[in-house]
């Protein structure tokens, strides 16, 4: 460790190299930028197209990177791609509900119109 910064180091060819400890500031404001950039690339993917990087990131080579890394990609994909699915599943039920409060209507139209001819048909009866 260099001894006038005790945040540095040096590396093999002598060039200061900053070190960035766990807990500090700047390691998660990088991770968090980065996150965000990478969710928000993932959430503009169409699910087939995500499904794909899925597989291209479960089945990535283990001397590409660290296994435990490609883990917590293909679970951040995962959560992508689950996002994705609730997000269209919310637009089909909010139609599905709308056709069902339509048919409710028309069902309670039919009703009050079947009343409507048998208090006619009552009354014809009556009358004659």
């Amino acid at each position: 460790m260099n001894q006038n910064h005790p945040d540095r180091t040096e590396t093999a060819s002598g060039t200061p190299r900053k070190i960035i400890y766990v807990g500090s500031d700047e390691y998660f404001a990088e991770k968090m930028a980065n996150a965000s950039r990478l969710s928000s690339d993932d959430l503009a993917k169409k699910s087939r197209h995500l499904l794909e990087d899925i597989y291209n990131e479960a089945l990535s080579s283990p001397g590409e990177r660290d296994p435990s890394l490609t883990v917590a990609m293909t679970n951040a994909r995962l959560a992508t791609l689950q996002v994705l699915l609730a997000d269209k599943m919310d637009i089909v039920s909010r139609r599905n509900l709308t056709i069902q409060y339509l048919m409710v209507g028309l069902t309670t139209l039919i009703l009050i119109l079947t009343i409507v001819m048998l208090v006619i048909q009552i009354i014809q009866s009556c009358s004659s």
